[in-house]
Protein backbone atom coordinates (compact mmCIF):
# COMPACT_ATOMS: atom_id res chain seq x y z
CA UNK A 1 0.00 0.00 0.00
CA UNK A 2 1.31 3.41 -0.63
CA UNK A 3 -1.27 5.36 0.89
CA UNK A 4 -0.86 5.50 5.02
CA UNK A 5 -3.25 4.29 7.00
CA UNK A 6 -1.65 5.94 10.25
CA UNK A 7 -4.19 6.38 12.70
CA UNK A 8 -6.98 4.50 11.00
CA UNK A 9 -8.92 1.99 12.30
CA UNK A 10 -9.84 -0.67 9.06
CA UNK A 11 -12.49 -3.83 9.46
CA UNK A 12 -12.16 -6.72 7.53
CA UNK A 13 -14.63 -8.76 6.77
CA UNK A 14 -13.11 -12.07 6.26
CA UNK A 15 -11.32 -15.33 7.34
CA UNK A 16 -8.50 -15.43 8.35
CA UNK A 17 -6.58 -16.23 5.22
CA UNK A 18 -6.48 -15.55 1.46
CA UNK A 19 -7.59 -12.33 0.34
CA UNK A 20 -8.78 -11.33 3.64
CA UNK A 21 -5.30 -12.12 5.47
CA UNK A 22 -3.40 -10.11 2.27
CA UNK A 23 -6.04 -7.12 3.20
CA UNK A 24 -5.47 -6.87 6.71
CA UNK A 25 -1.65 -8.30 6.84
CA UNK A 26 -1.39 -5.06 4.31
CA UNK A 27 -3.47 -2.63 6.33
CA UNK A 28 -1.39 -3.41 9.12
CA UNK A 29 1.75 -2.64 7.67
CA UNK A 30 0.25 0.67 6.68
CA UNK A 31 0.13 1.68 10.03
CA UNK A 32 -3.89 0.83 10.55
CA UNK A 33 -5.65 -0.91 13.46
CA UNK A 34 -7.30 -3.80 12.39
CA UNK A 35 -10.10 -5.22 12.81
CA UNK A 36 -10.88 -8.75 11.48
CA UNK A 37 -14.52 -9.93 11.88
CA UNK A 38 -16.53 -13.51 10.87
CA UNK A 39 -18.60 -16.18 12.01
CA UNK A 40 -15.63 -18.08 13.13
CA UNK A 41 -13.85 -15.89 16.00
CA UNK A 42 -12.29 -19.06 16.59
CA UNK A 43 -9.83 -19.24 13.58
CA UNK A 44 -9.81 -15.59 13.47
CA UNK A 45 -8.21 -15.34 16.12
CA UNK A 46 -5.64 -18.70 15.83
CA UNK A 47 -4.93 -16.76 12.54
CA UNK A 48 -4.08 -13.26 14.19
CA UNK A 49 -4.08 -13.75 17.96
CA UNK A 50 -0.32 -13.71 18.21
CA UNK A 51 -0.03 -10.18 15.64
CA UNK A 52 -0.08 -7.05 17.32
CA UNK A 53 -2.62 -4.47 15.88
CA UNK A 54 -5.08 -6.53 15.03
CA UNK A 55 -8.06 -7.95 16.79
CA UNK A 56 -11.22 -10.26 15.93
CA UNK A 57 -14.72 -10.77 16.02
CA UNK A 58 -17.81 -12.19 15.60
CA UNK A 59 -20.34 -11.24 12.70
CA UNK A 60 -22.57 -13.37 10.38
CA UNK A 61 -23.09 -11.23 7.57
CA UNK A 62 -26.69 -12.92 6.74
CA UNK A 63 -27.98 -12.10 10.27
CA UNK A 64 -29.01 -8.47 10.84
CA UNK A 65 -28.71 -7.96 14.87
CA UNK A 66 -25.21 -10.04 14.47
CA UNK A 67 -23.99 -6.99 12.33
CA UNK A 68 -25.37 -4.21 14.44
CA UNK A 69 -23.90 -6.04 17.75
CA UNK A 70 -20.67 -5.75 16.19
CA UNK A 71 -21.47 -2.06 15.24
CA UNK A 72 -22.22 -1.70 18.94
CA UNK A 73 -18.66 -3.61 19.87
CA UNK A 74 -16.40 -1.41 17.94
CA UNK A 75 -17.64 1.98 17.59
CA UNK A 76 -16.80 3.88 14.36
CA UNK A 77 -14.23 2.84 11.89
CA UNK A 78 -12.10 4.25 9.41
CA UNK A 79 -12.60 1.96 6.13
CA UNK A 80 -14.43 -1.53 5.53
CA UNK A 81 -12.74 -4.09 3.23
CA UNK A 82 -15.08 -7.30 2.67
CA UNK A 83 -12.96 -10.36 1.17
CA UNK A 84 -16.06 -12.45 1.27
CA UNK A 85 -16.29 -14.57 -1.37
CA UNK A 86 -20.14 -15.82 -1.93
CA UNK A 87 -20.21 -19.03 -4.63
CA UNK A 88 -23.79 -20.49 -5.47
CA UNK A 89 -22.60 -24.16 -6.64
CA UNK A 90 -24.00 -26.49 -9.01
CA UNK A 91 -22.86 -30.25 -7.84
CA UNK A 92 -23.63 -31.62 -11.13
CA UNK A 93 -20.96 -29.71 -12.91
CA UNK A 94 -18.34 -29.07 -10.45
CA UNK A 95 -18.57 -32.57 -8.75
CA UNK A 96 -17.95 -30.09 -5.52
CA UNK A 97 -19.87 -28.73 -2.99
CA UNK A 98 -18.38 -25.68 -1.47
CA UNK A 99 -19.44 -24.50 2.39
CA UNK A 100 -19.04 -21.70 4.09
CA UNK A 101 -16.98 -21.94 6.94
CA UNK A 102 -17.13 -25.63 6.89
CA UNK A 103 -20.98 -25.37 7.08
CA UNK A 104 -23.87 -25.22 5.50
CA UNK A 105 -23.28 -26.38 1.93
CA UNK A 106 -23.88 -23.16 -0.62
CA UNK A 107 -26.51 -24.84 -3.04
Amino acid sequence: MTATLKDKTVLVVGRGGGIARAVTTAAREAGAEVITAGRNQEKLTEAYGEEPGITAEYVDLTDEASIAALGKRIGTVDHIAEAVLFAMTNTFLTGTTLRVDGGEPLT
